[in-house]
């Protein structure tokens, strides 16, 4: 069984991360995706903070129709600060039957060498990109020939930064989130308490 991870803050997830990753299970031959929530940064602590347990909990909406997408708390329990070579192996260590890939953004590659052994990911585990506005796709095919380009991959209209804007400024955000996302957002009030003025 192949296993994709899609790491990401999901700050909310939105349906650009839902179809991208729909896409990627339906035509890159893999036979189920994790969506990943990964640890709060602390680079990015204040402006519209919300907890690992909400944004889990969102995801964890979004995909509940989807049984091949699955919403992951595996890196909420890793040590921290978590690295995504470290959360491989440790997904590899506890998970044998499975092999792994990783799906990033083109965005990713193109400060990549500067993850933590980021030899050791390419050289053990497949990545799949997608292509993001501005990126050259070529370039970073010269400099990492083994990568797998996810074609026709849909793009992002919007950022969750772009959305978290939107909702401070009560925007309609109907069609960027899930109806059921959108509905716990309101609920809890998330992204209104730090904004900025």
């Amino acid at each position: 069984m192949t296993t994709c991870i899609f790491p990401g803050s999901f700050n909310p997830i939105h349906n650009g991360h839902i179809n991208l990753a729909q896409y990627v299970l339906d035509n890159c031959e893999i036979d189920e995706l994790w969506l990943m929530v990964s640890p709060e940064n602390p680079l990015k602590t204040g402006l519209y903070t919300v907890s690992a347990q909400d944004r889990l909990a969102m995801l964890n909406i979004a995909v509940k129709e989807r049984p091949s997408l699955r919403a992951s708390d595996y890196e909420l329990k890793l040590p921290t600060p978590t690295y995504t070579c470290n959360t491989l192996r440790s997904l590899k260590c506890d998970f044998p039957d499975r092999d792994f890939a990783l799906l990033v953004g083109a965005d990713n590659m193109v400060v990549f060498d500067r993850w933590r052994e980021y030899q050791f990911i390419i050289d053990n585990f497949p990545i799949l990109v997608y292509p993001r506005p501005g990126i050259d796709i070529e370039k970073l095919k010269i400099k990492y020939p083994t990568m797998r380009i996810v074609d026709g991959a849909p793009q992002f209209e919007v950022s969750s930064t772009q959305i978290r804007q939107r909702i401070v400024n009560g925007a309609n955000c109907d069609t960027l989130l899930d109806r059921e996302v959108l509905k716990y957002i309101k609920r809890k009030k998330l992204y209104r308490v730090n904004a900025p003025k």
